[in-house]
């Protein structure tokens, strides 16, 4: 009973946007990039010293073009969950995580393995779950509950230390925030987690003070 015509027509224009994303944007991220290497080599001191802010500007929108660009692909896709391992998928991410963030302390608890439904794609969800908690903190525990405490689901637990997540972006991957709010989280890799979380029939919750984040998936 669904509409084809209109889901061929949404990805034809999701495809429009992404070769914009990928294209031209890329483009002139790479001129404002080569322009303040530079600004970086002029004799003024001064003049130097504006290459690193427009350095650090572009990095910043590249990144959040290529998150974009993720989630349209998320979105085009219209995914459906299928059986993973969940520690395989944790331990991958917790490995992106620590080449980001070199410096960060993330211990962990998880067991050898735990079979949930997901999207193929979970360890990448994961892995901006824990740079979202990892820009404020020093250090994250992440513990499994392969078991789940209610049976039907197994539970992700991050805490951070020193860091939280903000109470906009607790909205957001609790599913909580008015889409159409003036109020913006710091970036779209929070949109991302949430939308994953989503599409695999699981849910997230955060503690009142951001400071811990818990996932549950559907046990496969």
């Amino acid at each position: 009973g669904r509409d084809i015509s209109r889901l061929s027509q949404r990805e034809r224009q999701l495809e429009v946007t992404n070769r914009f994303l990928r294209h031209n944007i890329r483009n002139k991220l790479t001129t404002i990039q080569g322009y303040a290497t530079l600004v970086s080599e002029a004799d003024d001191e001064q003049m130097r010293s504006y290459a690193a802010p427009i350095t650090r500007a572009a990095t910043e929108v590249e990144e959040t073009a290529e998150m974009a660009r993720n989630i349209h692909e998320l979105i085009e896709r219209d995914p459906s969950p299928a059986t993973v391992d969940l520690v395989e998928k944790l331990n991958r991410a917790i490995g992106l995580a620590r080449d980001r963030y070199p410096d960060a302390d993330i211990t962990t608890d998880i067991p050898n393995s735990a079979d949930v439904t997901s999207l193929a794609s979970l360890d990448e969800a994961l892995a901006e779950l824990l740079a979202i908690l990892l820009g404020s903190a020093t250090s994250a525990h992440v513990s499994l509950d392969g078991a789940g405490t209610d049976g039907d689901t197994a539970a992700v637990t991050i805490q951070a230390t020193d860091g939280a997540v903000s109470p906009v972006e607790q909205e957001v991957l609790t599913g909580d925030i008015d889409i159409d709010q003036t109020k913006h989280a710091r970036g779209l890799g929070v949109w991302y987690v949430y939308w994953h979380v989503w599409y695999s029939g699981g849910r997230i919750e955060t503690t009142s003070d951001g400071d811990c984040v818990h996932v549950y998936l559907p046990l496969a």
